[in-house]
């Protein structure tokens, strides 16, 4: 079975990106908050940030690429956010890196 690990979010901004390693490949990840509709968005580029998906709604424990993993150049494990203090809801403007993490299972 894959290990999960959690990728780093130390950003209050409600616009940023994370560069970071899935299964040996880099990725930019970018977020950023929706005031209209309160969720956060996600977008997932390759190392040169060419656009791979975007405008993907970030909903707590569903896997944000479950739809593309199977296919290059995405990753090929799930990433999702997940409630670390059982909350029982959607991660709100303040809550990623602290109640909600970001997280990678690899191959």
């Amino acid at each position: 079975m894959a290990e999960l690990f959690e990728i780093p979010i130390d950003t209050e901004d409600a616009n940023f990106k994370i560069r970071t390693e899935l299964d040996d490949v880099q990725y930019v990840l970018r977020l950023r908050w929706n005031t209209r509709s309160e969720k956060w968005i996600f977008s997932i580029l390759d190392s040169a940030e060419n656009l791979l998906a975007g405008g993907l709604k970030i909903n707590v424990n569903a896997d944000l690429l479950g739809a593309f993993n199977a296919t290059s150049p995405f990753p090929p494990g799930p990433l999702f956010l997940w409630d670390k203090k059982d909350l029982g809801g959607e991660a709100g403007r303040d809550d990623l890196g602290k109640d909600y993490g970001l997280y990678y299972g690899g191959e």
